[in-house]
């Protein structure tokens, strides 16, 4: 019951991290430089995770779980891991918000984001009505910044 307990202090501390950059007015280059140093948080940096295969990407999250939470993949339920695949996706969303990407780099990012708040919403038993929001408007922007 303590590992459980600890383990979702660990999981909720990443998300407040991630809200109060979410939530914060600083300028746009510093909050920048602390998004990129939390992709660091997940087992690898901003580059890593801006370019790699979603294959790629969740290995290396599952890779990682015991530093990201300090457990094993075993020793977590479907709902914990939603969680930091949540976390992950909102990390992605405040990249694009926040960072100065261009072209084909916003769309990567904006699928990323899209297929992580997917994965989260898949393995969650409980519904977000922010996450279904970010998921709706990805969709949106990534139909009009396709080419048909």
């Amino acid at each position: 019951m303590l590992r459980r307990d600890y383990i979702v202090k660990l999981i909720q501390e990443l998300g407040l991290s991630i809200s109060r950059l979410l939530n914060t007015e600083k300028p746009k280059p510093e909050k920048q430089q602390e998004i990129e140093a939390m992709y660091n948080l997940f087992g690898a940096d901003k580059d890593f995770f801006r370019s790699a295969s979603n294959y790629e990407i969740f290995s290396t999250i599952v890779e990682n779980l015991e530093i990201i939470c300090g457990c094993r993949r075993e020793d977590l339920t479907n709902a914990q891991i939603s969680d930091v695949v949540d976390k992950l996706a909102t990390l992605y969303y405040l990249d694009l918000l926040n960072s100065d990407l261009s072209g084909s780099q916003v769309v990567d990012v904006a699928q990323r984001a899209l297929f992580s708040f997917e994965c989260a919403q898949n393995l969650s038993d409980t519904y977000s009505a922010e996450r279904l929001a970010r998921i709706a408007e990805l969709r949106k922007s990534l139909k009009l910044n396709c080419p048909q």
